[in-house]
C-alpha cells in the first residue's frame, strides 16, 4: 500500500520510528520527575505533540502493534514515544494524557455554548475523538505494506490464500442467455498466492492478545488452551487486517458475504477445521468444516469456502452502515475477533491455529500483516 504524505513524514520520522531503541518503560512512569511541567511545553514538543496526533488517532482499548519489538502500546504511550524520538524530551503517558483533555477543555470553551468551531480548534478536535485527522497515513507507522509468511520450519501445513469477499447481484434477474446477470465483486481483505514468500514474520507474544480470544463455550478451544495442548507451537499466527470498507451497499441488489482460503499439507488426512468468532472476548457463534483434501501439480491442498450465516452477515451490513466514519467502524472491530484452528480428526492433532484480528483501513485498497505467536517471560 502506498503511504500517504503526512506532515511528520518529510525529515525520515517513519525511518527513525522504526529504528531508535526508546525504552518505553520510562516513556510510561507515573512521575514525571526532570520532566517540564505540562503548561510550559517548549515549541518543538508542541510540534511533535500535534504530529504525533493525526498519526495516532483515538483508537479505544485497542493497543497498538510496534513490529520491531513485538509489544503492543496505547495511543498516549506511543505519543510520547514519538515526542521523545523527535526532541529527545520525556514525556509521560499522564502527562500526553493531561495535555490531552487540556485542548479539549480549551476547545470546548472557544466553541461556546451557541458558537461554531474557530480556526484554532482543529488540535482540540483530533483530541477529542471529534474530528477524523486528514493527510496522514496512519499505517505507514504501524503495518508494513508486504505480507511475509514463516519460514519453512512448519512444514504440516501452511497457509497460501485468504480472502473475504462480498457480492452483489440484481435479485431475480437473468441475462438474455439465461445465465445469471453480472455479479459484482468486492474484496474487504485478502493474502493473495504470490504475496506468500518463505520469509520470517515478526514474532509477536501470545499474551498481549489472549484477551480477545479468552472465552470458549467449551472452555477447552479458547486461544491459551489450545497453545498449551499444542506439539506444534510453531504454526500459531495472528493475522492483523486492515480491510477495505469502500462498498456502497445497494439494498436494490442481493449480497453475499464469503471467505475462501487454501492451505497446502504434507500429505492427504481427515481434517476438521473450526472457526469461532469472538465478540467482547466470548465466543459468539463456531462455525465446523471437515474439508476433503485434494491433488494439484503433486501438491496437496484443501480449501475453505463458505458463506456468512446470518450473524456475520448481519455483523458486516450493520458495520457498513456507519461508513464513511471509520473513526466509529474501528471503534466496532476493537471489540471484534475470530480465531481458526484445523485439527487432524483422526490423531485430534492441532496442525494451525489463525487468530485474526481488523480494522478498517484509512488508505485505499486493504492491507494485512501475520505475526508469528510466541510465548515470552513474563
Amino acid at each position: 500500500m502506498t503511504s500517504g504524505a503526512g506532515e511528520g513524514s518529510e525529515d525520515g520520522s517513519e525511518k527513525n520510528v522504526k529504528q531508535e531503541n526508546v525504552d518505553s518503560a520510562n516513556l510510561s512512569t507515573e512521575d514525571g520527575n526532570g520532566m517540564d511541567d505540562d503548561g510550559v511545553w517548549s515549541s518543538d514538543i508542541e510540534v511533535a505533540f500535534k504530529e504525533a496526533m493525526e498519526i495516532y488517532p483515538p483508537c479505544g482499548r485497542r493497543k497498538i502493534i510496534l513490529p520491531d519489538e513485538g509489544k503492543m502500546y496505547g495511543r498516549n504511550e506511543m505519543i510520547a514515544r514519538y515526542i521523545y524520538i523527535k526532541t529527545g524530551k520525556k514525556r509521560t503517558r499522564k502527562q500526553v494524557s493531561s495535555h490531552i483533555q487540556v485542548l479539549a477543555r480549551r476547545t470546548d470553551r472557544e466553541k461556546g455554548p451557541t458558537t461554531g468551531t474557530t480556526g484554532n480548534s482543529a488540535l482540540g478536535d483530533v483530541a477529542a475523538g471529534n474530528r477524523r485527522p486528514q493527510k496522514v497515513d496512519i499505517l505507514r507507522l504501524v503495518h508494513p505494506s508486504t505480507y511475509r509468511l514463516k519460514g519453512d520450519d512448519s512444514k504440516d501445513l501452511r497457509m497460501c490464500e485468504y480472502e473475504i469477499f462480498a457480492t452483489q447481484s440484481s435479485i431475480g434477474s437473468v441475462s438474455d442467455d439465461g445465465s445469471d446477470t453480472q455479479v459484482l465483486k468486492h474484496v474487504f481483505i485478502s493474502i493473495p498466492e504470490a504475496a506468500v514468500a518463505p520469509s520470517a514474520v515478526e514474532d509477536l507474544s501470545i499474551g498481549t492478545i489472549l484477551p480477545d480470544f479468552e472465552n470458549s463455550k467449551d472452555g477447552e478451544t479458547s486461544l491459551a488452551h489450545l497453545y498449551e495442548k499444542s506439539n506444534h507451537k510453531d504454526n500459531f499466527f495472528l493475522l492483523k487486517f486492515w480491510a477495505d470498507a469502500d462498498f456502497h451497499l445497494d439494498q436494490t441488489m442481493d449480497q453475499k458475504y464469503e471467505l475462501n482460503a487454501r492451505f497446502q499439507l504434507d500429505q492427504n488426512r481427515p481434517l476438521e477445521v473450526t472457526t469461532q468468532v469472538y465478540s467482547f472476548s466470548k465466543e459468539a457463534m463456531r462455525k465446523e468444516q471437515n474439508p476433503q483434501c485434494f491433488e494439484e501439480n503433486g501438491r496437496t491442498y484443501f480449501e475453505l469456502n463458505w458463506e456468512f450465516c446470518e450473524y456475520g452477515k448481519g455483523f458486516i451490513e450493520r458495520l457498513l452502515l456507519l461508513s464513511p466514519n471509520k473513526d466509529k467502524m474501528n471503534v466496532v472491530l476493537q471489540h471484534f475477533a475470530m480465531l481458526t484452528y484445523v485439527k487432524d480428526s483422526t490423531t485430534g492433532e492441532i496442525l494451525i491455529v489463525l487468530a485474526q484480528m481488523f480494522e478498517v483501513s484509512r488508505t485505499e485498497g486493504h492491507g494485512q500483516n501475520v505475526y508469528h505467536l510466541i510465548q515470552t517471560s513474563p
